[in-house]
């Protein structure tokens, strides 16, 4: 009977997992066909000429034109959102939120992302109309410190849109986490909880922010669901990431992308200019054409990006198996967090290398039973 419960417990886990990753890759295939389309058959063009013809300013057309696509968007490609962040988790159980809060929820992050990617754009816009010669590398280092900024900042401004935090209550674990820190040599702020429980059955924890900002990060549903050792194992792991810098490894890397991305956007606007008669580097009707070379190579280096995340998770399991000296909490730890957010513990190889950012559990806990067992070895060999 256990045997079976853990088979359709896993069966689940990869059913949800293989539809989730079914709508994301329709989701983004449609909205990748749909830029295309956009641009080669002029409509892109044809709306920009439109809103000319009624508009005599290039700030009032680069506006009505972003809203305009920004609505077309949010009308097209919302029934995907409401799939995969709502249906699929209320089809799997793992969600406490009614439709209501969840359409509430959506549109605030659709609002933030929105005006952070307006922001973007128009500055992008900015630049390509005032200094077309290095607009590029300008681009990428204005919107690399604003990386940087929401990193810092995202903790104290924009979570709170989303969650109820407060100092987290249960001293036993406070004392824990102090030890931890101290081990790590790392400062933390302070340590608090969140109220994740009112959207989702699933358990989280993290190591937030920057500098003054960094603090922890910890789900009621984690608090309540797991006890003091495995909760003690997870914020090991995400010490571990700070005591190795992988954040600052993380922000170098996509300073060298951002580069990258808008270097070779930078030649393909310049051959679009000609071949779909923009009127220069700042027409709005290139957007499009600027979205799809970052759709484009994004999914080319999606495989890069996550062989160094995998790597960097591998280096912080190590390290936080270390420093806790206790892989059966580990063990334990992984294993429910696999169960409550239905993770498939053994997917394809080439979905994992594709797709995961993490290694997946099955190879987590493998990889903490073979450090118990060389530990043990270690210890015995003393005798």
């Amino acid at each position: 009977m256990i045997m079976k419960g853990m088979n359709d417990l896993a069966n689940t886990s990869k059913d949800y997992q293989r539809k989730k990753l079914e709508i994301w890759l329709l989701s983004n295939t449609l909205e990748l066909l749909a830029l295309v389309f956009f641009l080669i058959t002029g409509l892109s063009a044809g709306l920009r000429s439109s809103l000319e013809s009624i508009l005599n300013n290039h700030f009032a057309v680069f506006s009505l034109y972003l809203l305009i696509i920004a609505a077309a968007h949010f009308v097209l490609f919302s029934p995907f959102s409401y799939l995969r962040g709502y249906r699929l988790e209320k089809q799997y159980r793992l969600t406490n939120e009614t439709f209501c809060n969840w359409l509430k929820d959506h549109s605030k992050m659709a609002t933030i992302g929105w005006t952070l990617g307006f922001a973007a754009i128009f500055c992008i816009n900015f630049l390509l109309r005032h200094y077309p010669a290095n607009w590029w590398s300008c681009a990428a280092l204005l919107l690399w410190a604003g990386y940087v900024l929401l990193v810092q900042w995202m903790p104290i401004i924009i979570l709170p849109f989303f969650f109820k935090i407060k100092p987290l209550e249960n001293e036993e674990l406070m004392k824990q986490i102090s030890c931890l820190a101290a081990k790590a040599g790392i400062g933390i702020s302070g340590v608090f909880e969140f109220n994740m429980s009112r959207k989702t059955k699933a358990a989280n924890a993290a190591v937030v922010g920057l500098g003054s900002t960094r603090r922890i990060l910890l789900a009621d549903t984690l608090l309540s669901g797991f006890t003091n050792d495995e909760i003690s194992a997870v914020i090991a792991h995400e010490m571990a990431h700070q005591k190795q810098r992988h954040m600052l490894k993380i922000i170098f890397i996509n300073l060298i992308f951002l580069l990258s991305f808008f270097y070779v956007s930078d030649t393909i606007l310049k051959w679009g200019v000609g071949a779909f008669r923009f009127k220069g580097l700042d027409d709005v009707a290139a957007l499009p054409l600027l979205a799809i070379v970052f759709t484009i190579g994004s999914f080319i280096l999606l495989p890069l990006i996550n062989s160094f995340m995998r790597k960097m998770e591998n280096e912080a399991d190590d390290l936080s198996l270390r420093w806790c000296g206790n892989p059966d909490a580990f063990i334990s730890m992984m294993q429910k967090l696999s169960d409550e957010n239905l993770a498939d513990p053994d997917p394809p190889p080439l979905l994992e290398t594709f797709f995961y950012s993490h290694p997946s559990t099955g190879k987590r806990i493998a990889h903490a039973i073979s450090f118990k067992h060389n530990n043990v070895q270690t210890n015995d060999s003393k005798y």
